[in-house]
């Protein structure tokens, strides 16, 4: 590994491939992810705790933009492949705006995070042109992309409240 490596997760992958030709003969496979450095920490320690180990660590600020830098992290090896979501909610909690999405563009897969890890990424919202004015909240939580059962939190909550948005 070069020493100038700049900080961030990795992924090694393994490659089968037609020795004459050079040709893959599949796709790559990850075959282990490891962390260089830490991420920035969060501007505010938030410590929400979801099942199967995994915690929201932090946030900063959230902006008017509709904008936050999430960072997630593992108290216990996950057992699955989650999708972490990012939604505006009106008072009913219907979604108006989303951002769901598998961690680091599917590069970080929950069931890869090493436990104590920090994963950040930054999740923006595209807020609807007829956004009627009001207060609406910006939530946060995982679910399961094959069976979109959401992953629960304290108190059995299926989502966190990041913060409350109002739009004038």
């Amino acid at each position: 590994v070069p020493t100038d490596l700049p900080d961030g997760i990795y992924r090694l992958e393994t490659l089968a491939y037609h020795a004459a030709t050079v040709t893959p003969l599949a796709d790559p496979a990850p075959v282990a992810w490891w962390q260089k450095g830490e991420p920035t920490p969060p501007a505010q320690r938030l410590d929400a705790a979801w099942q199967d180990g995994i915690v929201l660590v932090g946030a900063d600020p959230i902006s008017t933009t509709v904008a936050a830098r999430l960072v997630w992290s593992a108290t216990a090896q996950p057992q699955r492949d989650y999708t972490i979501f990012v939604h505006l909610v009106d008072e009913n909690g219907v979604p108006l705006a989303q951002n769901d999405r598998q961690p680091v563009g599917g590069f970080y897969p929950t069931s890869a995070w090493a436990t104590g890890n920090w994963v950040a990424e930054e999740y923006r919202l595209e807020l609807p042109v007829d956004l009627a004015p009001g207060r609406y909240r910006l939530v946060t939580g995982l679910y399961d992309p094959v069976t979109n059962e959401r992953l629960l939190g304290a108190n059995e909550a299926s989502s966190f409240l990041l913060t409350v948005i109002t739009v004038e």
